[in-house]
């Protein structure tokens, strides 16, 4: 069948890219299917350039900050390297603009649209929600509509009344809905009027070997710097704090692992001084690390698919059901840490470090979790 797979907009998000390219490359490789991801994105509003100027001038001037004035496009940029991954390893339709419209995708002949993984029915991420639940195909009942792995991002919902009256019948036009927390089972039923069902985040799909032969073609091509192998401790963390830092140097120190870190500084960001590394720099992250600490949801999936001791550091701010309902599947709730100013962040760090994680029963976990992906999978493609 010719698939449409419908996420969040393409940029630097390593998990977001790499869950677009699990998606595709299993429905492609392991369903034998034609998929392409749609290019989907926000139209860039003219008004907002000059306000986005003034902005950067208050910033650069006013508060001394180190910051471009007139920021290059991301694909130039500070994204340049994730767009060459996006470029060699994910199919896309042409660039389309929220809100998507059926003649938009007239000419990809799609017989089912996907639409997931990622916080892809979180408001405050989505461009126009009823696009994520395909309102361009209208009365058509013949392209099937299928939901993988889609999630809400909380536990709460966050849809104005106003907008879940417009989704609620959208959503029961699918033809199967899954979700990639336990909770929005609940979210679904209540809010929306379906039945879903609970799978598993698509780059849990593929194995080790799928995600080490892109760092391996990487350093092939010169792409990225060879190293010496080494255990390091592998800090991916999103958003900068002190207690995390005074975290990851405690852990560095007690396991006395070299720190490998590997996101630039937002001010070296914004300067244009830096862009994000490879992709394939991120996974070979994971593959050398001796240790994982990690604030990200898809941190948390990578330590578990390269068998990875790690630290799940709570990030209520991007959304904490996440964490909350891939460590419960998996037997992992004690690997995360909530730090707040009455938690001294020392105290766990013993028992985390000495415990390790029983690979034999997790990965056996992952096993039967992806036969029951491939069956609603399977299913849901059913003509």
């Amino acid at each position: 069948m010719r698939l449409g797979i419908l996420t969040q907009p393409l940029h630097t998000n390593y998990g977001g890219l790499l869950q677009a390219f699990a998606l595709q490359k299993y429905l492609r490789d392991e369903l034998e299917h034609d998929v392409l991801t749609v290019d989907y994105t926000r139209k860039p509003k003219a008004w907002l350039a000059p306000y986005r100027v003034a902005r950067r001038c208050v910033a650069k001037f006013l508060k001394r900050r180190k910051i471009a004035l007139f920021p290059t496009p991301i694909s130039q940029g500070v994204g340049k390297f994730t767009q060459r991954f996006i470029d060699e390893n994910i199919r896309t339709t042409k660039k389309i603009f929220a809100p998507a419209r059926e003649l938009d995708f007239a000419e990809y002949g799609f017989e089912a649209f996907f639409v997931g993984s990622d916080q892809t029915w979180r408001p405050a991420y989505s461009p126009y929600m009823p696009t994520f639940f395909f309102d361009f195909l209208g009365e058509d009942k013949k392209t099937r509509r299928i939901a993988y792995a889609s999630s809400f991002g909380k536990d709460e919902w966050e849809f104005s009344p106003e907008m879940t009256k417009i989704c609620a019948p959208l959503a029961k036009k699918f033809h199967a809905i899954s979700v990639r927390e336990d909770s929005g089972i609940s979210l679904c039923e209540k809010y929306l009027g379906v039945n879903a069902e609970h799978v598993i985040d698509p780059p849990m799909l593929l194995s080790q070997e799928d995600y080490c032969a892109v760092v391996e073609r990487d350093e092939a091509r010169g792409f990225l710097e060879k190293r010496v192998p080494a255990k390091r401790l592998f800090a991916y963390v999103l958003d900068e704090a002190p207690e995390k830092k005074v975290l990851i140097a405690s852990v560095a120190e007690s396991l006395g692992l070299e720190l490998d870190e590997i996101m630039p500084k937002r001010e070296e960001l914004a300067s244009g001084a830096k862009a994000y590394l490879p992709v394939s720099a991120w996974l070979r992250g994971f593959r050398d690390a001796g240790f994982v600490v990690t604030d990200s949801f898809h941190g948390c999936v990578f330590s578990i698919i390269f068998n990875k001791n790690f630290i799940a550091i709570g990030n209520a701010l991007r959304g904490m059901s996440r964490f909350h309902s891939l460590l419960k599947m998996f037997g992992l709730g004690n690997r995360l840490l909530i730090l707040d100013e009455n938690l001294n962040v020392r105290d766990r760090i013993p028992e985390l470090l000495s415990e390790n994680i029983d690979w034999e029963k997790i990965n056996a976990i992952r096993s039967h979790e992806q036969a029951r992906a491939r069956q609603f999978l399977g299913n849901a493609l059913k003509r």
